[in-house]
């Protein structure tokens, strides 16, 4: 097998003709195409949604709220930077979790009180079997799963209803109060789930369904959990109202909610936001919570591309 060599030339470097045996990469000018086509494509995608935001008033004399131009990318690499120059420290945590095994109650399982249930728990005392066949049968959820989530990384989860997927993200965000029992182990970067209790907001479970108080506008909405998730280590000179400032009209823009801002959310009795609405904005409320872990359940089901 024949070895190549990788080397750097400039953008004057003449291309090899097709047909040599050690063809030379010309990585410099591969990097300045690259760049070329990614500020093309993101001209046209902002020109594709000047042209078709049919949400904009055709009869004001001009925009009334203009979403600020930037490169998220560029942004988070600066933001980060700034960061780890005023002394913070970037979150990196991972997951491991070797034989994990869930189990519920089954369809048969009785978790409405009657008038027969006094009678259960008074013969429970005398024979602990009566009371377990009055909560019905348990089934397991999960068994024997081992999986590892490492540091930065993405792990997708796949599997047809039923099968328990909603169950391993809660899990994993070591939410276990609705399950019968947990066995296994289940470390975040080598602490213990009996101890990751301290650390609540560091792993996040976010559900399909949208939960937030219907009464409350969007900018009240993330206002509260800016003020819940403000660091103390910010930048020099910046105020806490100038940080939940900057970053609610960054997460606003994003998700093209900037209208909406004022508009109170709603829920199914109280109108307000729409469903693709109140979806962006329960992505933006998990996203303000900055946590190391964030398990998403089909957060992006009903929005287009």
């Amino acid at each position: 097998m024949e070895e190549y060599e990788l080397k750097d030339f400039n953008q004057d470097s003449p291309i090899p003709e097709s047909g040599q045996s050690s063809p030379d990469i010309n990585i410099s000018q591969g990097r300045h195409e690259y760049e070329d086509l990614q500020k093309e494509l993101e001209q046209e995608s902002q020109q594709f949604r000047l042209e078709h935001d049919t949400e904009k008033d055709i009869e004001a004399n001009g925009p009334t709220e203009t979403e600020e131009d930037f490169k998220l990318r560029k942004y988070f690499e600066n933001s980060q930077r700034m960061a780890m120059e005023n002394g913070g420290k970037p979150k990196k945590m991972g997951v491991s979790i070797r034989n994990l095994t869930v189990k519920g109650k089954g369809a048969d399982a009785s978790i409405i009180a009657d008038l027969t249930t006094p009678l259960y728990w008074f013969a429970s005392l005398f024979n602990p079997s009566s009371w377990k066949k009055s909560n019905g049968t348990t089934f397991d959820i999960l068994h024997d799963v081992n999986a590892y989530a490492q540091d930065g990384k993405m792990l997708l989860v796949l599997g047809r209803p039923g099968a328990g997927c909603s169950t391993f993200l809660r899990v994993i965000s070591n939410q276990r109060g609705s399950y019968v029992s947990v066995d296994g182990e289940v470390t975040y970067g080598g602490i213990p789930a009996k101890e990751w209790k301290r650390y609540r907001g560091e792993a996040i479970y976010t559900p399909e369904e949208d939960i937030h108080h219907p009464t409350l506008t969007v900018r009240e909405t993330l206002d509260f959990a800016l003020k819940c998730k403000t660091p103390g280590n910010r930048l020099p000179d910046e105020k806490k109202r100038t940080f939940r400032t900057k970053i609610f009209e960054l997460l606003v823009s994003m998700f093209g909610i900037v209208k909406q801002a004022d508009t109170i959310v709603g829920n199914e009795f109280i109108r307000g936001l729409s469903g693709g609405e109140r979806k962006r904005l329960t992505i933006t409320e998990a996203m303000v919570s900055s946590s190391s872990i964030t398990c998403w359940d089909c957060s992006t089901r009903g929005l287009d591309a």
